[in-house]
């Protein structure tokens, strides 16, 4: 059989008829040795998964690594379905599309790339951050892509026209850790901010069409590390870099 890296483990059955084979790019699979037929039973990736997104309509899921590959997974049976590679970069985060099979990847040197995993090819690929993409998000409604910088900027994308970068929304985190919530009927979007007068974390709500700030929650916490909106959308919930949660009344 013909792998796709070297060999580092081989395992033969008692009775001499099948062969397990371990290879540098985390494959396992098994050659029957009669008939030659190599099976593959279980693919992985060699380095640390920094993030995982679920695409529900079609039944599978995502993992993207330091290793520089975006797999994509039968989530019943957890085949591989697809590899998408990116030698020397670090991909950092991921989100499905609601919609169109699109996945939008953030990079570590500042890049966002959207995929067509139905083609398996290169949508769009911008350089809008200076820094790393924390994020990625889209709005449940399908019109919008953003993604969150470690410099502190917010680049809003629209999606129908070629996912043009169209806005940029400061939130004042630089160097900071930083993350994006969308509401469930794309009303309202949150994310972590700071502000001059006060050395805690803060969240900053902008309306869901028009992108303007239109709310400021001030917190007792020295950072945030997730938001989620409720499902009717009336309130924000709030992990904390002290290990807290906590919960904000914002409407619907």
């Amino acid at each position: 059989a013909e792998h796709e890296a070297g060999v580092t483990a081989i395992g033969l059955a008692p009775d001499g008829l099948t062969i397990a084979i371990g290879t540098e790019n985390g494959v396992i699979g098994c050659l029957d040795v009669p008939t030659h037929q190599y099976r593959t039973l279980l693919r992985s990736h060699t380095d640390t998964i920094n993030a995982v997104a679920v695409d529900t309509h079609r039944g599978e899921y995502c993992t993207v690594s330091s290793d520089g590959t975006i797999r994509g997974w039968d989530i019943a049976s957890h085949a591989q379905l697809f590899e998408l590679a990116a030698p020397g970069e670090v991909i950092q985060c991921c989100a499905y599309h609601p919609d169109r099979h699109d996945l939008a990847c953030g990079f570590d040197q500042g890049r966002v790339r959207i995929f067509d995993i139905a083609e398996t090819a290169l949508l769009q690929e911008h350089k809008q951050h200076r820094q790393g993409v924390l994020q990625v998000l889209y709005l449940p409604s399908g019109k919008l892509l953003f993604s969150l910088g470690v410099d502190g900027n917010l680049c809003v994308y629209e999606v129908a026209h070629t996912y043009l970068p169209i806005k940029y929304l400061s939130t004042a985190i630089h160097h900071h850790p930083g993350c994006i919530a969308a509401a469930p009927n794309s009303s309202l979007l949150a994310t972590v901010s700071r502000s001059d007068a006060s050395p805690m974390a803060s969240i900053l709500l902008f309306h869901g069409s028009t992108l303007e700030a239109i709310r400021r929650i001030e917190s007792t916490a020295p950072g945030f590390t997730n938001l989620l909106f409720s499902q009717d959308g009336s309130q924000l919930l709030a992990t904390t870099a002290d290990r807290r949660l906590l919960t904000y009344a914002v409407g619907n």
